[in-house]
């Protein structure tokens, strides 16, 4: 976090003129890397958060005759998710690897970053889920 606002004071330029840093590349280099992973871990915060309604859903599938479909969209949601990350550049970013610049389409922009928020958060809900069944495990062995 402290990444993004300094590499964004770097480059705002002319905007604060008491800045002592000065315009380069470096600094817009340094602001996609902080940012991109920002936003990862924004993302696993989300889906901290959203464990537990994952889990309500996950419960109330169980019990009717829609569980198979709940698991199905659940699976090819997570999946969107994880193909649009790997064909977005915030993964570039994250690994400070060289890339062009992209047209920029503000809807596939939005959808892309959806999706990947949507599969972060079903990821993190997978994770978590996984821990409680290993703790609950251990504590049946007991």
């Amino acid at each position: 976090m402290i990444g993004m606002a300094i590499s964004s004071v770097m480059m705002s330029g002319d905007v604060f003129g008491f800045s002592p840093f000065i315009t380069t590349y470096f600094a817009r280099t340094l602001h996609s890397f902080s940012t991109a992973w920002g936003f990862v871990l924004m993302l696993f915060h989300m889906g901290l958060h959203t464990h537990a309604p994952f889990e309500r859903l996950r419960k109330k599938a169980d019990d009717s005759i829609f569980g198979y479909a709940y698991y199905l969209l659940f699976l090819l949601a997570m999946v969107m998710g994880i193909i649009c990350f790997a064909k977005s550049s915030l993964w570039r970013n994250m690994l400070l690897l060289a890339k062009g610049n992209p047209p920029f389409e503000t809807l596939r922009f939005y959808g892309e970053y959806g999706m990947i928020t949507l599969a972060f958060c079903q990821c993190t809900h997978l994770i978590m889920w996984c821990l409680q069944k290993a703790d609950g495990n251990k504590s049946h062995n007991k």
